[in-house]
């Protein structure tokens, strides 16, 4: 082929048409794959972004509106605060433990043998936030009067746990049993 007869070809109609198609796609080809593309990846990341951006805040929205819920509540409650401390003081309270555990004997009519407690350091850094003082209580009354026993001490303001119970099977003269009583008192 030579120089004439390809000018002569360029030169028609349907060559020039499929020239134009061709360079057309090839430029078209470049300007989407260097400037749409990036576009396009920008868009889908931000839309992405915008997603997770929502999911977050509906997230701390419900946080927020817990956030209320729990000052609404602690309003509501501010004046009982008080009732707080007296249940789980931030001192042991020793004194205070031994004479609710003396009065709810002497209100339910029952008889102290002895009353003893463990040692306590009160120097003593704790380790977990709540700690306890052991008490151990034995008493002579008949059954329906330890009932009663157990009833005002679990009414008191001072949180307290009875961690054993033991009843003497031996009924003692005037229908009294031996009870001991492991009775453990709590404070921050």
């Amino acid at each position: 082929m030579d120089r004439k007869h390809i000018l002569e070809l360029l030169g028609e109609k349907k060559v020039q048409d499929y020239s134009f198609t061709v360079v057309f796609f090839v430029v078209f080809s470049f300007f989407v794959y260097f400037a749409i593309r990036p576009n396009l990846i920008t868009a889908f990341s931000l839309q992405r972004e915008l997603q997770e951006v929502k999911l977050k805040n509906r997230e701390y929205e419900e946080q927020i509106l817990q956030i209320v819920n729990y000052q609404s509540t602690i309003e509501q409650y501010r004046d009982k605060f008080f009732l707080l401390d007296e249940a789980i003081p931030h001192t042991p309270q020793l004194a205070k433990v031994i004479d609710d555990v003396k009065r709810s004997a002497d209100e339910s009519g029952t008889v102290l043998d002895v009353l003893s407690t463990e040692e306590i350091d009160f120097k003593e850094k704790k380790d977990e936030k709540l700690a306890s003082i052991k008490i151990n209580m034995t008493t002579r009354s008949p059954l329906s009067q330890v009932e009663l026993l157990l009833r005002t001490l679990m009414n008191q303001r001072r949180i307290k746990t009875i961690d054993a119970v033991s009843i003497n099977a031996e009924e003692t003269e005037g229908g009294q049993y031996t009870i001991m009583l492991d009775i453990q008192g709590y404070y921050l």
